[in-house]
């Protein structure tokens, strides 16, 4: 992400601060909805792993009560 604004980025002198950044909202909205899919998958992967954990773990579980009786 921080490539891509980088990359689209025009840097300008300022009057009062020096040099300075501009950045188009198209551009700053595109990236932001990237990064915003990208961390949605990682999360969706996450609790998948954690749940498939999860499950596993129950079924050991109970596997494991079963086999005591």
């Amino acid at each position: 992400m921080l490539s891509q604004f980088k990359n689209r980025m025009l840097e300008i002198d300022t009057i009062t601060s020096g040099k300075g950044v501009i950045i188009s909202t198209k551009d700053l909205t595109e990236c932001l909805r990237e990064c915003a899919r990208n961390i949605i998958k990682s999360d969706e992967f996450e609790m998948r792993t954690r749940c498939e954990f999860l499950s596993n773990q129950i079924i050991h579980y109970e596997n494991t009560l079963y086999h005591k009786d």
